[in-house]
């Protein structure tokens, strides 16, 4: 029985009675005269405790008070633990604009009313069940830039990589914009919650493991506690376990505030439901423009000629002579800048040869023959030296190795291949317009696209890894859309259509599985076959230029399909901390600086790369069609600017 309700489209936030006494709160969906209930709330008023021994203690209650004053809710209760401390918890539910559908909102105060013997610390929280319960595997995740869909595709220390733990919580920090969805994905119900106009900030110690008790912590946290039946929660201040990116000697990281007569602490939540979308990509999608249009992130001018001066004045002051090798070291010590690691690697985060081109085209821009000269330089190199006798080049020079130097990995990522031999395209085509004509350099370009040509896979895709010797040596196949755009453009130079039919090969193959399976993995070379914004802009590069080059809309669909997935790994919100914890973290003014990620562990900073894409290109909207904060109908790359960290196992870690 509904005691008491508010609407917001076709759904309704229902006041109930509770058995045991009190409310209890209800969302209801109405259809064709019919009512459903699809999410529920039986003890609104949750408060977890720090107990003076260091124990978690949840101390649970319904509302005892209820009012529905000028179409808001006005719901209060208390939660009392054994040893006489009370907190009090009052929540205003309204429904969001007129024009919202399924939108509520919550703006919840709790207070300390009585402190007793027994805690410490609190946190509060607020949880919503779905009615049909099930386990956590019904249901599938969307928190922006950490979870996507379920638990495949992770690696086995990320958040929520193991289902068969009890909890997911993560801090809102860790997200791209602070909120969660939760979608049955077999009723197509979701519900997401986030926090409104969030401020993140702290001045306590973030990078301790302990259980801190101190009342300038101004954050949540998102998760699933799985229990009987799995339920969505937000807790503040926030905790992160069981698994954890601060210290992974302990499971959990609690933060409370202290159990002080008086004291209170206070957020707003927006609550969307919503069951439309006919699959996860789109409900994602949904989800995430809503919330954007909700923060409305201020939108940050930069001054991009300096960035990409700044830049290339950095190559050229790295570039040098290095044991009779013309290149790029691999890593420097911040803040001095001193060279730690000698490594060129073509591709990916070493990118010899796309900054090779970069520093021949600022030399002929800004007349400087030299820069052109040390451009030539590295790709010389590359050409005379790297390419095996299969077609396929090797991709990681040490200068320094056994006294001489030379080559050493036995494998060779398709990513870093493709980058690489990209990059010297666009030195060939640049100096071919210049005047000159390196014909060496297409031959040793063409031969890695004759391999391509002649070893790809019957289903049209390519393996993640391969041997000196071109063979196979990784089952995985994500990686199929990483030489696609290089693929077409060589096709254009040569006018072969071998060329062109891998490409079409390789993009049916990620058209059905990366687009139409949401499977964007294994973009980094370095982190295997792991969900990643980078398999997404692989993805967009590969289908945008298939648009181009066929005029087909299915590739623009996918291309858009591969954008919103992209999108949502940029942050679009700002908070601060003055001690870390979150993903890069500056301990204090003592070297090394610490780096820590969504996906994977803390690691010391040796480098910060800054890679710019071809020249002469553009974002473009047609007809202005504007929907949403990255709707792009037509991509072309004017300059892309990925920070990139690397540790000291040379790995990458991103910001």
């Amino acid at each position: 029985m509904i005691l008491m309700s508010i609407k917001s489209g076709s759904y309704m936030l229902g006041v109930v009675p509770v058995t045991t006494g009190g409310y209890a709160v209800e969302l209801h969906h109405e259809e064709d005269g019919r009512s459903e209930t699809i999410f529920k709330q039986d003890q609104p008023v949750s408060i977890w405790l720090k107990t003076a021994n260091g124990e978690a203690l949840l101390v649970s209650a319904s509302y005892r008070d209820s009012a529905l004053e000028r179409n808001k809710l006005l719901l209060a209760g208390e939660a009392r633990s054994d040893g006489g401390t009370v907190i009090r918890v009052e929540d205003v539910y309204e429904a969001g604009q007129v024009e919202s559908e399924g939108v509520f909102q919550l703006s919840r105060k709790v207070t300390v009313v009585e402190t007793g013997r027994d805690a410490e610390g609190f946190t509060s929280q607020f949880g919503m069940e779905p009615i049909l319960g099930g386990s956590l595997n019904d249901y599938e995740m969307f928190a922006p830039g950490v979870w996507y869909r379920g638990s495949e595709n992770l690696v086995e220390t990320a958040i929520a990589s193991n289902y068969s733990r009890s909890d997911v919580h993560m801090r809102e920090m860790r997200l791209a914009l602070p909120f969660l969805l939760m979608r049955n994905s077999h009723t197509g119900y979701s519900l997401s919650v986030g926090r409104v106009n969030a401020s993140s900030s702290s001045d306590a110690d973030e990078t301790s493991p302990d259980w801190l008790v101190d009342e300038t912590m101004h954050y949540g946290s998102f998760g699933i506690s799985t229990g009987v039946s799995p339920s969505l929660q937000f807790r503040y201040p926030g905790w992160e376990g069981d698994i954890n990116y601060i210290d992974r000697s302990v499971p959990w990281i609690r933060r409370s505030h202290p159990v002080r007569s008086g004291l209170s602490h206070g957020y707003r939540l927006l609550l969307r439901l919503e069951c439309k979308s006919k699959h996860y990509a789109e409900a994602m999608r949904g989800a995430w423009r809503f919330f954007y249009e909700a923060a409305r992130p201020e939108i940050k001018r930069l001054d991009l000629s300096t960035v990409y001066r700044n830049a290339v004045n950095l190559l050229d002051q790295y570039c040098q002579d290095y044991n009779g090798v013309l290149g790029l070291p691999f890593k420097a010590q911040l803040p001095t800048g001193e060279v730690t690691g000698h490594a060129m690697v073509m591709g990916f985060v070493g990118q010899q040869l796309p900054a090779a081109y970069q520093m021949i085209r600022h030399g002929y821009l800004r007349d400087e023959p030299s820069l052109v000269r040390k451009g030539i330089d590295i790709v010389d190199f590359w050409v005379q030296r790297s390419l095996t006798k299969a077609g396929v080049p090797k991709t990681w020079y040490e200068p320094f190795f056994e006294g001489t130097g030379n080559f050493t990995n036995g494998t060779l990522d398709l990513r870093t291949m493709s980058d690489g031999m990209e990059g010297a395209l666009d030195a060939y085509l640049l100096m071919k317009r210049h005047g000159a004509e390196r014909e060496d350099w297409l031959c040793y370009i063409a031969r890695f696209g004759d391999w391509l040509a002649a070893n790809q896979n019957e289903d049209g895709s390519y393996c993640r890894l391969y041997g000196l010797k071109g063979e196979p040596v990784h089952p995985g196949k994500h990686n199929t859309t990483n030489p696609v755009r290089f693929l077409l453009r060589l096709h254009e130079v040569t006018g072969l259509p071998a060329y062109r039919d891998a490409a079409l090969r390789a993009g049916n193959y990620a058209y059905e599985q990366v687009y139409e399976r949401f499977h964007y993995v294994g973009g980094t070379s370095d982190n295997d076959n792991t969900i990643d914004k980078e398999a997404g802009t692989m993805a967009m590069n590969a289908f945008l230029a298939l648009y181009e080059h066929t005029g087909k809309e299915k590739w623009l669909k996918a291309f858009q399909g591969a954008a919103d997935f992209t999108e949502t790994w940029m942050f679009a919100w700002d908070y601060g901390l003055r001690h870390g914890g979150t993903r890069w973290e500056a301990r204090d003014s003592s070297l090394p600086q610490w780096i820590m990620v969504d996906m994977e562990k803390a690691e010391v900073i040796q480098e910060v790369q800054i890679r710019f894409y071809p020249d002469n290109s553009m974002y473009e909207i047609p007809n202005g069609d504007i929907d949403g904060p990255l709707a792009l109908v037509n991509f072309r790359p004017l300059c892309r600017g990925a920070v990139c960290a690397r540790d000291d196992n040379g790995h990458e870690r991103r910001g």
